[in-house]
């Protein structure tokens, strides 16, 4: 309905907007529009990178890496473990989308912080 709308709203006003994008974006599914709306665009979050099991228990072999937020104290799942590994108990710069639903951040680039001196 929306897209119908904005479709309109361009037409009055004189606009050569391609009526083919807009009916392209009105023929998504409900499921691609939900996809987009539950993960959001890749941000930088800083914090550091722990190590807990299942449930938050450090003693099982199915251990998980997680941010925790230095700013708000957030934890997030990482979707990319191999590479938190690499930087388990270090200060972090993650940049990431973030699927709102799982609250887990899909991984684009993990780099060390370094302390200013």
């Amino acid at each position: 309905m929306k897209f119908a709308l904005l479709l309109l709203y361009c037409a009055g006003r004189g606009s050569m907007t391609d009526p083919a994008i807009v009916l392209q974006d009105a023929a998504s599914s409900p499921q691609q529009r939900q996809q987009i709306d539950d993960t959001q665009s890749a941000r930088p979050f800083e914090g550091k990178i722990i190590k807990t099991g299942p449930h938050g228990s450090a003693d099982t072999k199915a251990d998980r890496y997680i941010l925790v937020e230095s700013s708000t104290g957030a934890t997030y799942s990482l979707d990319n473990q191999q590479a938190a590994a690499k930087f388990a108990g270090r200060h972090v710069k993650v940049i990431a989308s973030m699927d709102l639903k799982s609250n887990t951040l899909h991984v684009v680039d993990i780099r060390l912080v370094h302390a200013e001196k």
